[in-house]
């Protein structure tokens, strides 16, 4: 049993290791996206993104279709270029990539989010915000958990001898 919460705790610390690195210079963005999006009303402003590039792919793997899109654009009051991206498994996302194309052949914009604290752009969708969420408290997850779970295995080796 202890070999196997070793094991686990090994696995722990590999992947929060991986994302801290990944993210070393932006280990705050997690913290504040979940504050922006866990308050919406106080750091989430309406911005429209005019677009200039949509990159669709999808991959199959055992079977199973996976799907990638690229949004690429500037909000109404930048000059520098902003890009969202998404994975998703079916195709929900369709008839959203069909208006955002449309909207980018006619030089119109989309709707999207954009959090007060550090710039991010998300787009207005359950769906996505609820991914983005997710996918920050992961991260926050992997990099809270380093530190015990490496003193943890330290207990663990301790005993062992």
């Amino acid at each position: 049993m202890k070999k196997i919460f070793t094991i686990i705790l090994v696995i722990n610390v590999l992947i929060s290791l991986a994302i801290i690195f990944s993210n070393l210079f932006n280990l705050k963005e997690p913290f504040q996206n979940i504050k922006a999006l866990n308050q919406s009303d106080k750091f989430l402003t309406n911005d429209v993104l005019v677009l200039d590039t949509i990159i669709k792919t999808s991959k199959v793997k055992d079977g199973s279709t996976s799907y990638s899109t690229t949004i690429e654009g500037k909000l109404i009051n930048e000059k520098k270029s902003r890009e969202i991206s998404y994975l998703y498994k079916d195709n929900s996302y369709e008839k959203d990539i069909f208006k955002f194309k449309y909207k980018m052949v006619y030089q119109k914009g989309i709707k999207v989010y954009r959090n007060v604290i550090n710039d991010n752009i998300f787009l207005k969708n359950h769906k996505y915000l609820q991914s983005k969420k997710a996918d920050a408290l992961l991260k926050i997850y992997f990099i809270c958990s380093l530190i015990p779970s490496l003193i943890l295995i330290l207990v663990l080796m301790k005993n062992k001898k």
